[in-house]
């Protein structure tokens, strides 16, 4: 056709406008071409605008042309689908730089699939519609596409009808066994049959008249693995695990199908995404281990959950996920500001950790320089003082005041390991464990200033490796400079007699003296700290663990570096420190045993010997023993938990009292009672304390409280007790230097303690009546005895005991009538005090 002109021709039903082509394709005659034709302002409601053609193509020459055609599918020329089309939303009309088929080619460009599909999951497919001219087919409402079953696989929602030319499969479903590739065949009647029938050379013509079911388009599908945050369910499909649920196995297999409830310490928004709420810490993605953060303040969290529908109304650095806003930067959670690290313990660069637990800055910061000196010079007066009461005392074995303060001191360390196990401490325990650890461990104290580990003459050595190290060879270094330090100290006092064998011999002694005094000071940190490098913890989970240093989380256990520091500090120091020095003390002690009392042996270990019996020499060693098994347990048997770590302190702590009673190691009564008292408070407070693991965290306060309590009127027993036992001693002490009352020499100067000697003086009357009953008892029973004897045996008539010879210290009633003689003059000087201070209180009112 040629030299033609189709204009304005409305066609308000139906497909072609203008003209409307039909031909057999297995016609031979049929071949319409276009010459010098015009189309212009041609409209059809359905299809070509100018012109429809169906099955036998048109052809155009170049100077046909099309002007202002209209209809929905084709506006100038419509054909009929050829080419099923992926693509990714159904906005396409044309595909740009379209390359149309060749009829031969058709049949393989057609083939298409999927990789990556998850089994039993929904996923979207959309399949266009495109004619010869690279349009989409938009006429077409009524075509029908299917995936056709298979044995083994098991399809879902796999029919669907076009839309516009477009197949949207919007809940596709394919569940077979993951990890397995297949081929689908996908038949629709939207493509006629012809069209493959051609491309084969194979014309249908029973059946070429009507658009037939195809037999198949090949359809490629490759199913993936299941993933983390999928279980894998009885029919092989991977299912996502909803919110407040989670999954973080790398490797999913048959055995995991359900997903895990989220814990209450993290949020879970389902798949593997679980973060920890504040306060709490996790590892990775991968751990399913969510723990308390040490200091809680500095544990922030998973991020900021604020509910909101849309995401750009997320805050800038959040992500919407699950319909929530979430700042996850980490799935370990975020840590406050100047933390890092594992549990967000560790400071950054620049800070370091003061007695709260707070990273504080380590320049410009008056107030932490200024506690390093305190706490210096509170260790070396706690050094000092117990040095120069040992010293004043040494030559008399008697005099044991400074064995008073040696128990206490050990009750103290005692305790405090006690309050380093992981027990369930309540906040006011908490408290209270940290202000006697200020207090009673100021020569341990020593070694925990961060600022000083990280100065920059330490680069390239782990802070905690540096403090383990200081602490072991502390007492090494003082060892080398109490000699020299000393030898000065005398030679500027005493340089006329310096080298006199009467100085060189006390020299000897007081050096002596004061390095076993400052070893027995730090022997329990140094224990603690080189059994700190052989104790990890799994800060990760069973199926994912990473070990660290319970006492340094920044330093993973088991590497190269860390094994080289076990190798050549944490064993050595165990060796040295734990088992050599006291059996050393011990062997020499035991070369002195039968001298222990003399001059000579108490000059130099009157610390270690004096106090205890002759036969019981070597008891500060089982002591030592006894705080060594004591920090064994608080450091190396916390992966037993802290239950079974109180019931070993228990343990050892009632063996220690049973060898108390058996041996009673003391020299006197009230040494023994004293070390008595003290086990006994330690197991109470111990016993106690389990009690806190075992209640619920619902459990009311009174009851918290009541068990606070209780362990605070053991604990002040103990402490009451010391005070009264130790203040008599002083009054005796004093007493026996004045030849005057005691009460009205002293009451001046401590108004408000002598309740301490009413006290003491009670006590001691209270010791003294004992001891009289005491010794009438054993007399009533050796005289029982006896007169049971004659009465057993009846050969001889019964005679009178003679009368038994008391001693004149021990007369009863010499006794009695010293003791009516004291009665006044107790009182006459209670009278002057109380005169004393009713003078001083009217001269204070004048």
């Amino acid at each position: 056709m040629g030299t033609a002109k189709f204009e304005a021709l409305n066609l308000k039903s139906g497909s072609g406008g203008a003209i409307l082509y039909g031909c057999r394709w297995a016609a031979t005659k049929c071949n319409l071409n276009f010459v010098r034709t015009n189309f212009i302002s041609n409209y059809a409601e359905k299809s070509g605008g100018a012109i429809k053609w169906d099955e036998s193509e048109l052809f155009f020459d170049d100077q046909t042309s099309f002007v202002n055609n209209a209809a929905v599918y084709g506006p100038n020329v419509a054909s009929y689908p050829v080419y099923l089309q992926k693509w990714d939303n159904t906005s396409l009309n044309y595909i740009p730089f379209f390359t149309r088929p060749r009829y031969s080619r058709l049949l393989q460009s057609t083939t298409f699939g999927f990789s990556g599909v998850a089994s039993g999951n929904n996923f979207s497919y959309i399949a266009i519609l495109i004619d010869h001219y690279g349009y989409r087919v938009r006429s077409d409402n009524t075509s029908v596409a299917r995936f056709l079953q298979k044995e083994g696989i098991i399809l879902e929602n796999m029919e669907v009808r076009a839309d516009q030319g477009a197949f949207v499969f919007s809940e596709l479903t394919i569940t077979s066994r993951p990890g397995t590739s297949f081929s689908l065949k996908l038949e629709t009647d939207a493509i006629p049959t012809f069209v493959y029938s051609g491309a084969a050379r194979l014309l249908q013509t029973s059946n070429d008249s009507a658009y037939a079911s195809l037999p198949g388009l090949p359809f490629s599908i490759s199913l993936r693995e299941c993933v983390r945050g999928e279980v894998m369910t009885f029919e092989g499909r991977c299912r996502r695990c909803p919110q407040n649920y989670y999954i973080n196995e790398e490797v999913v297999t048959p055995e995991i199908y359900e997903c895990i409830k989220c814990p209450e310490t993290a949020v879970c928004l389902g798949s593997d995404i679980m973060g920890p709420l504040a306060g709490y810490w996790r590892l990775n993605i991968l751990s399913k281990n969510v723990m308390e953060c040490p200091f809680p303040d500095s544990c922030l969290g998973f991020g900021d959950m604020t509910p909101i529908g849309n995401e750009s109304s997320c805050p800038q650095g959040t992500t919407l996920l699950a319909d929530q806003c979430v700042n996850f930067t980490s799935y370990s959670g975020n840590c406050l500001e100047n933390y890092e690290g594992i549990l967000c313990y560790a400071c950054v660069k620049g800070f370091a950790k003061n007695e709260e637990g707070t990273c504080v800055p380590c320049s410009n910061n008056t107030i932490y320089w200024l506690r390093v000196c305190i706490v210096i010079l509170l260790a070396i007066w706690s050094v000092i003082s117990q040095i120069r009461a040992t010293l004043d005392e040494s030559l008399d074995y008697e005099e044991i005041s400074c064995i008073y303060q040696k128990i206490f001191n050990s009750f103290a360390q005692v305790v405090q390991i006690i309050a380093t196990l992981p027990l369930a401490w309540p906040t006011i325990m908490l408290t209270f464990n940290a202000g006697q650890s200020q207090v009673f461990s100021a020569p341990q104290n020593l070694f925990t200033f961060e600022c000083f580990y990280g100065l920059s003459i330490w680069q390239g050595a782990d802070p905690f490796y540096l403090k383990v190290t200081v602490t072991s060879l502390t007492p090494l270094v003082f060892s080398l400079m109490i000699p020299v330090g000393l030898s000065l100290i005398y030679y500027i006092t005493k340089r006329d007699a310096f080298w006199t064998p009467e100085i060189q011999n006390d020299l000897k002694s007081v050096t002596i003296a004061s390095i076993t005094i400052l070893i027995f000071f730090m022997h329990p940190e140094i224990i603690f700290q080189a059994m700190s490098l052989f104790q990890c913890t799994n800060v990760g989970d069973d199926d994912h663990p990473y070990l660290v240093l319970s006492e340094a989380y920044q330093v993973e256990c088991w590497t190269p570096s860390h094994i080289k520091w076990l190798l050549y500090l944490g064993l050595p120091s165990l060796i040295f420190w734990g088992l050599g020095i006291p059996l050393f003390v011990y062997r020499l002690l035991r070369v002195y045993r039968e001298e222990i009392d003399s001059e000579e042996v108490l000059e130099k270990f009157s610390f270690i010997v004096k106090g205890y019996r002759k036969e019981t020499y070597y008891w500060e060693v089982v002591v030592t023993y006894r705080k060594i098994f004591l920090i064994f347990i608080s450091v190396m048997m916390t992966n037993y938990g802290p239950f079974a770590q109180g019931l070993f302190v228990l343990l050892i702590l009632t063996l220690s009292w049973v060898l108390q009673e058996v041996m009673t190691p003391y020299q006197n009564y009230e040494l023994n009672n004293l070390e008595r008292y003290s086990l006994i408070a330690s197991i109470a407070y111990t016993y106690f304390s389990l009690y806190f693991l075992t209640i619920s965290e619902e459990a009311s306060l009174l009851l918290r409280l009541f068990l606070a309590t209780i362990m605070f009127v053991v604990y002040g027993f103990f402490l009451a007790y010391y005070w009264v036992i130790f203040g008599f001693l002083r009054f005796k002490e004093i007493n026996e230097e004045n030849n005057q009352p005691i009460l009205l020499k002293i009451l001046p100067h401590v108004e408000r303690r002598n309740i301490i000697f009413v006290s003491a003086w009670a006590g001691q009357k209270r010791t003294e009546i004992e001891n009289i009953l005491r010794e009438k008892r054993e007399k009533f029973m050796e005289n029982l005895k006896a007169a049971s004897e004659r009465r057993q045996n009846n050969r001889n008539p019964i005679v009178t005991p003679d009368p038994v010879v008391i001693p004149p210290e021990e007369d009863e009633f010499l006794q009695i009538k010293r003791r009516k003689k004291e009665v006044p003059q107790i009182s006459r000087g209670i009278i002057n005090s109380m005169n004393y201070l009713s003078n001083k209180v009217g001269s204070r009112k004048k």
